[in-house]
């Protein structure tokens, strides 16, 4: 029972630490004058995905790592792990679009401000969110994530258990 309850400390802490951390950058970003360039975009993107996650995907993450069962039903299941492979996905792409932009910045200075603008950047981001969207919600609801096609949770073979 202590180690659940540590467990669940710890969980919390983690959570709060995520979403109070994220909504600092995106306020800072905000707030600044100076801070708003093309380049913050993306790292604004990235707090605003790990925000997402931390308000959407770990509450319930953590309490079913603690109780070890999903008292949502098998509709919201499905919404969850949509939700937790979108928002992974839109942060790895994002990471991988800072890169691009830093390898811009940095291997060609004199060219960089006629490379990055602010369509392209836009442009970027929204292919960020589309692939995510993409790649986690038609999978999963159209059941392409399964063997036989089926969509998970649903039907007669699923857990009866609501």
């Amino acid at each position: 029972m202590l180690s659940k309850v540590m467990l669940g400390v710890i969980l919390s802490l983690l959570i709060l630490l995520t979403v109070g951390g994220n909504v600092v950058v995106c306020l800072a970003v905000c707030a600044s004058r100076r801070l708003r360039c093309l380049t913050n975009c993306f790292f604004v993107s990235l707090a605003v995905t790990d925000l997402l996650l931390g308000l959407l995907v770990l509450p319930f993450s953590a309490l079913l790592q603690l109780t070890d069962e999903w008292p949502f039903g098998p509709a919201f299941c499905n919404f969850y792990i949509s939700m937790d492979v979108m928002l992974c996905t839109a942060s790895i792409l994002t990471l991988l679009a800072i890169s691009v932009d830093r390898y811009l910045a940095v291997t060609m200075p004199l060219r960089y401000a006629s490379l990055v603008l602010p369509w392209r950047v836009a442009v970027g981001l929204g292919s960020v969110w589309t692939v995510s969207v993409a790649v986690s919600f038609l999978p999963i609801q159209m059941g392409w994530n399964t063997v036989n096609g089926t969509v998970q949770n649903h039907g007669p073979w699923a857990s009866k258990r609501k």
